[in-house]
């Protein structure tokens, strides 16, 4: 037991050091976001236990972006346009991953591997043709634009793949002779057994929505519809740049992020662990 203590005690402290490292930016974000403009620079050093513990306490970076700046909007956007985008995702992504994976039909493998194809394409590549198409669709400036382009995710029609493919053919011959039809297979008896599958999808296009930055900036001109991300970036300015402001509006953005992390993070390792297993 004494032979492992200085191993045990090492490893703890390689754990500690992790952590400080990575929760430290978010501390440091967090009491700049209650600290007035003056005090932001003038307490810099990582060696100053002032750098996280704010001398002159105010609230009210968030009160001027939430009431002046209309941060408050944006955020309000940019669940709107997240929630819907996953409910959408959801749906289109599992029927066809459904019909990948336990319908035959010609041309099935064809489609599977074009939608492997596209997982190869970089996103910064599509732009351009997507902004036409919208153009074309007269969806500019409209929350469409925002939704539409990235309800169909072929990262997640892989991994809801797998796990229809794994599950077995007993469950919709049981279904069959109990008189179900193909919709009601495909909602009441699959969807159920990929909870996982579904909620690390889920997770994955609540992420990217919520962080989309440059197809925003693109297809939005409207400050009534501005995400947060671009509102973020409005804030720096030529002259001068209210850090303070910026802080606040950053820990406000990650709120929603962790609560949904923290919530479904079982879900969301379970299902990234189980695709890797399957197929």
């Amino acid at each position: 037991m004494l032979r492992r203590l200085p191993a045990e005690v090492g490893r703890w402290l390689i754990y500690v050091l992790i952590l400080v490292v990575f929760v430290l930016p978010y501390v440091w974000m967090i009491t700049s976001s209650l600290r007035p403009h003056a005090e932001i620079h003038r307490y810099t050093s990582p060696l100053q236990w002032r750098t996280f513990v704010p001398v002159q306490f105010t609230l009210t970076n968030y009160q001027e972006i939430l009431v002046g700046l209309g941060f408050a909007r944006a955020i309000a956007n940019s669940l709107f346009v997240a929630v819907a985008t996953v409910g959408a995702s959801l749906i289109i992504n599992s029927m066809a991953a459904y019909a990948l994976a336990r319908m035959r039909f010609r041309g099935r493998d064809v489609v599977f591997g074009l939608a492997l194809v596209i997982l190869t394409v970089p996103q910064e590549a599509t732009i351009i043709p997507l902004y036409i198409v919208v153009r074309e669709l007269h969806m500019q400036d409209s929350y469409a634009a925002l939704i539409l382009p990235w309800i169909a995710r072929p990262f997640n029609i892989f991994l809801l793949r797998q796990f229809f493919l794994e599950l077995p053919r007993e469950l919709e011959e049981a279904a069959v002779v109990d008189g179900c039809g193909r919709l009601r297979i495909y909602w009441s008896v699959m969807m159920p057994n990929v909870k996982p599958a579904l909620v690390t999808s889920a997770m994955i296009d609540f992420l990217l929505s919520w962080d989309a930055f440059f197809w925003p900036l693109v297809v939005i001109q409207s400050p009534d519809l501005q995400l947060v991300q671009v509102a973020i970036a409005s804030m720096i300015e030529p002259d001068i740049t209210y850090w303070g402001r910026i802080f606040a509006a950053c820990t406000l953005v990650s709120v929603p992020v962790v609560i949904v992390f923290l919530k479904l993070q079982r879900y969301y390792v379970r299902g990234m662990v189980l695709s890797g297993l399957k197929g």
